[in-house]
């Protein structure tokens, strides 16, 4: 009834696909009956009696979330494998990053046409003499806090798509290697809430 039926069968093939490397399921998709007739988990929740009261539920109205837990040292591989599987359909997704007291203040700073190199601890009353800019550069800091300041690549949340990856979400292509530019991959503009937002299915 929810369409889920793709991104089990998508979860699956990356774990057959990886077998040797060792993995965890983690999060509540371990309470789901499917994942283990699937063999996507080992953990039978009727023998242990696990209530299934997240991951997929007929009155929850948010997406289920496989999470696979990896090596860190064997991820890129593992996306080299997803990349060339699923060719122009997967996409990493971002991180919004927002705006706090001491970026706010650095950008509010750059602003003005300052571009000297800022140091950890740096004191705005030693770089700028005059107060009235001073208190402009404060006032602009104030403003930007909380607000975007830019994307990036989220830690490990994948999205396969039907067809290719929608320009409308495109954001760019990066490399899976840093020292290897032949393998590419693409990032999309979402983050983790707006992948749920649009329907979608982050693995």
């Amino acid at each position: 009834e929810k369409n889920f039926f793709e991104v089990f069968k998508q979860v699956k093939e990356i774990l057959n696909m990886t077998t040797m490397y060792p993995h965890i399921i983690r999060g509540s998709a371990g309470c789901s009956l499917v994942c283990f007739l699937m063999k996507i988990t080992d953990l039978d929740p009727i023998v242990l009696n696990i209530n299934l009261t997240r991951f997929m539920h007929e009155n929850r109205s948010d997406m289920p979330d496989i999470d696979i837990d990896f090596p860190a040292h064997d991820r890129n591989k593992i996306y080299e494998k997803i990349f060339r599987r699923w060719q122009g359909r997967v996409a990493r997704i971002s991180n919004h990053v927002l705006f706090k007291e001491k970026s706010a203040l650095k950008e509010a700073i750059r602003e003005t046409g300052y571009h000297k190199f800022l140091p950890k601890d740096f004191d705005l009353y030693k770089i700028f003499s005059d107060q009235d800019k001073i208190n402009k550069i404060i006032q602009s800091a104030r403003e930007k806090l909380g607000t975007f300041k830019n994307y990036s690549l989220h830690c490990g949340g994948i999205v396969i798509f039907k067809n290719k990856v929608p320009k409308d979400y495109f954001l760019k292509t990066c490399d899976i290697y840093k020292n290897n530019d032949s393998i590419k991959g693409s990032q999309i503009k979402l983050n983790k809430d707006e992948v749920e937002d649009n329907g979608l299915i982050k693995i």
